[in-house]
């Protein structure tokens, strides 16, 4: 089985460098100007229950970009685009026994929402949490069917 732990370690050590960088992209950004950016995550394992039956999720990437455009002082309104790799593990039942079957599919998901902006430290530590509403697709996948949500 594959194991992410060296990409999180490394994902992980950025965030916590990227915490105490300047927020640059968000500083000195006029209304009619964007800022856009991308990101990496990861996804983690675990046990996803459809229709009453248990799956076995396995450990995925997700990547996304986003454009943000400034429309107050510190709101923001802006688009992400996404897509995760979604990966199960089947038990398929055969005359001879059990036979253990991975499927991936990508799940994209667009969404569009607001962001405020919270700054520290005279904005040398900034968040911007959203709010937002989007559309997901996941496509048919063995004997899950395609799921729009």
């Amino acid at each position: 089985m594959r194991s992410y732990r060296h990409v999180f370690r490394l994902l992980f050590t950025l965030f916590l460098a990227m915490m105490f960088c300047p927020d640059v992209n968000a500083r000195g950004v006029r209304g009619d100007e964007g800022s856009h950016g991308f990101r990496v995550g990861l996804i983690g394992n675990g046990t996803v229950n459809i229709n009453g039956r248990p799956y076995r999720q396995e450990a995925g990437v997700s990547v996304g970009a986003f454009y943000d455009v400034q429309a107050l002082d510190n709101l923001y309104w802006g688009v992400n685009v996404d897509l995760h790799r979604m990966a199960w593990t089947f038990a398929l039942i055969e005359n001879n026994g059990t036979l253990l079957l991975r499927k991936s599919k990508l799940l994209t998901e667009i969404t569009a929402g607001f962001k405020y902006r919270f700054a520290f430290r005279d904005g040398l530590l900034a968040f911007r949490p959203t709010a937002a509403i989007g559309v997901g697709y996941l496509p048919k996948m063995l004997d899950l069917q395609a799921s729009t949500y």
